[in-house]
């Protein structure tokens, strides 16, 4: 019995706590919000003198085509001269929604 009072206690306290605020957004940018920089996005000379493992601080625009489905931790993106890039997050510090297939991204 005493079991029970402690369940039923522990339940109607659960149910008293307000329920936190839903905020929504509507789903079309994710991140802080910027433009695509014009003077680095169009340097293609970079792209193709980069080595494998090589790094560059760059802005890339292009459609995604696909995404990891298990956590969203990569995607592929294809970019102009239809070139595509995969895009791996440093320390899983973002993750992709599992539906943005086939939208439009700024790198």
């Amino acid at each position: 019995m005493k079991l029970f009072n402690t369940f039923i206690a522990v339940f109607l306290l659960a149910l008293s706590q307000p329920l936190l605020a839903q905020i929504t957004t509507d789903g079309n940018a994710f991140g802080v919000a910027f433009e695509l920089n014009k003077e680095h996005a169009g340097n293609w000379a970079v792209y193709e003198t980069l080595k494998a493992n090589d790094t560059t601080s760059t802005q890339l625009s292009g459609q995604i085509t696909e995404v990891c489905q298990s956590k969203g931790c990569w995607m592929k993106v294809t970019i102009a001269n239809d070139k595509e890039v995969l895009v791996r997050f440093k320390d899983y510090g973002f993750f992709v929604p599992l539906d943005a297939s086939q939208k439009e991204t700024i790198i």
